[in-house]
């Protein structure tokens, strides 16, 4: 019978077969939990995820193949649930692609544990047809004026989040803490104040953008932006990546400033709650 630990980073190599490289690289990044699943001395499984805001976001949960089917993924989900109150954790969320075998087992793991499943779209552009767009491509090559949020000087966040603040009240505030610093991008005008931001993620090798601000409707620094980020994404996730929007006036204002690039639906997703 297996049994469950949350793990620190001395006891982690254990278990490091299961999590695969994308997962393993964002380690040095950011604050990841890893609960691992031991049976007869031998690691068996592993269940990745970060805090953010009370909330658990499970990244990966894999078994070896010698211990499937003996519920051990369920019972990391169980022993996880139990430790919600030891590690400040109010709600336990995944979210994942359909279509796949792991998909599948996600599905029947959260039915199983008693999360509340909702299916929804994700509307997509791919890396190589968002090059190709002119407005795109006009910065191939060039030394761009805009800045990664790793680089972003913390007085000037602060600055932003008060004039925000000042807008839309508390509501209107943002925590830099939940976004990818090395890959999402700000530019600053000519007072040192933030004229736009792309804050995004990194899931499974793609690039979801989770929220934007656009100060202003300058065609060229919007693209410059954009540019920043898609070049980006390609070095960092390669040439068959994509990056995917979910808000409606994203996708929107992708199609306006790059009315030739070509939209995919990606095959519908599943995000779990508990």
């Amino acid at each position: 019978m297996a049994e469950y630990y949350v793990l620190n980073k001395a006891n982690r190599e254990l278990f490091m077969p299961f999590i695969p490289e994308y997962i393993r690289e964002t380690f040095a990044k950011e604050e990841k939990i890893v609960i691992g699943a031991v049976e007869e001395d031998l690691g068996v499984g592993a269940l990745t995820g970060t805090i953010k805001d009370s909330v658990f976001l499970i990244d990966y949960i894999a078994v070896s193949p010698d211990y499937q089917k003996k519920h051990i993924a369920t019972e990391m989900i169980e022993f996880l649930q139990e430790k919600m109150d030891d590690m400040k954790v109010e709600e336990l969320l995944a979210t994942y692609s359909l279509g796949t075998s792991y998909a599948e087992v996600l599905h029947n793991i959260f039915e199983s544990t008693d999360f509340e499943i909702e299916q929804t779209g994700e509307n997509a552009f791919k890396v190589t047809d968002l090059k190709n767009v002119k407005n795109i491509a006009f910065f191939e090559g060039k030394e761009l004026d805009v800045l990664s949020l790793e680089n972003v000087p913390v007085t000037t966040l602060r600055q932003f989040n008060q004039k925000l603040k000042n807008d839309y009240g508390n509501v209107g505030s943002v925590n830099w803490d939940n976004f990818d610093k090395e890959m999402s991008f700000v530019k600053i005008n000519e007072v040192d104040e933030i004229e736009f931001c792309l804050l995004v993620n990194t899931v499974g090798g793609n690039v979801g953008l989770d929220w934007m601000h656009v100060g202003t409707k300058d065609l060229k620094d919007l693209s410059e932006i954009l540019a920043a980020l898609v070049y980006k994404t390609e070095a960092t996730c390669g040439q068959d990546s994509y990056i995917s929007v979910l808000d409606e006036s994203a996708k929107a204002f992708f199609k306006g400033l790059l009315p030739n690039a070509e939209v995919m639906v990606i095959s519908e997703y599943e995000t779990a709650l508990y």
